[in-house]
């Protein structure tokens, strides 16, 4: 029993962790029908930066969780406006290249800032929760409770606000959106950035736990869209109940099939896609 429950647990924090990535790339192709392949580099940045503001404020972790995120959203506002929203009209493939670009770009230019070696960011939250005969550090739960908590705001944005109504309505129908006065490019700048600030917000949540380098992103954006592809993509919920689903499969593959664990994750997307092609709670094209 306490293996189950150690299991579990481990297995919520990872899929919260992924989850807060996955949210901002769902969100910004839900709203803005963009696939954003630069989001593995965002939340590589987010990670970097919230170590950098940290030891610019005496090793104050909370300063960097906080100062980071806005920063990366703020330049993911700048790419969307300066780059991105000259694309939005042209072919996916337009936008699939330059988000690539953009890849290139930050993983490289980083890895010429901080250069080629790990950091790491000393833990916030020491302790741990016996549980049985396990144990199990405090950090995971909180992980665990800003996931949720992340979850329930964007559902209040999305679902009670006036801000969340005009980019429902701007998702739907851009002409018609801008006809009755929604300045639809700014909204999807705001949206954009959003994103950016969520990918972020993982990095640097993550940063005490693993080790930074420049190449961080790419295994996170591979599960990010994964938990996006089972979910249906453009799905907040299905994205989060991917997440649950992928983490879970993945702590407990660790257990059962030990490295073979790697293919589940992918096992289990074949899986849902052959039974759901649209996904979870996506809609299929008619």
């Amino acid at each position: 029993m306490d293996t189950l429950i150690y299991t579990t647990i481990v297995g919520l924090y990872y899929g919260m962790n992924i989850w807060l990535v996955a949210s901002g790339l769902t969100l910004i192709f839900g709203m803005l029908g963009v696939l954003n392949f630069a989001h593995g580099s965002l939340y590589m940045m987010g990670a970097f930066l919230g170590y950098t503001f940290a030891s610019l404020c005496g090793q104050n972790f909370w300063m960097g969780l906080v100062l980071g995120p806005i920063a990366v959203g703020v330049i993911g506002a700048l790419l969307e406006f300066c780059f991105l929203r000259r694309v939005y009209d042209l072919d996916m493939t337009y936008q699939l290249l330059m988000t690539y670009a953009f890849v290139l770009i930050l993983d490289n230019l980083f890895k010429i800032i901080y250069g080629s070696l790990y950091v790491s960011v000393r833990v916030p939250i020491e302790g741990i929760v016996p549980i049985m005969n396990r144990f199990i550090p405090i950090y995971y739960f909180f992980i665990i409770a800003v996931g949720v908590l992340v979850a329930v705001l964007l559902w209040f944005l999305l679902n009670k606000t006036r801000f969340g109504c005009h980019l429902r309505a701007a998702a739907f129908n851009r002409e018609m959106s801008s006809a009755v006065g929604i300045d639809v490019p700014k909204l999807f700048t705001l949206v954009f950035g959003i994103g950016s600030a969520m990918a972020a917000l993982g990095g640097a949540m993550t940063a005490p736990i693993q080790t930074i380098s420049s190449g961080m992103g790419t295994a996170i954006i591979i599960m990010s869209f994964i938990v996006a592809v089972i979910g249906g993509l453009g799905s907040l919920l299905g994205a989060f109940v991917g997440a649950i689903i992928i983490g879970l499969v993945n702590s407990f593959g660790i257990l059962w099939v030990g490295e073979l664990s790697a293919a589940l994750p992918y096992l289990a997307m074949i899986a849902v896609l052959l039974m759901k092609p649209a996904g979870l709670f996506g809609v299929a094209e008619e």
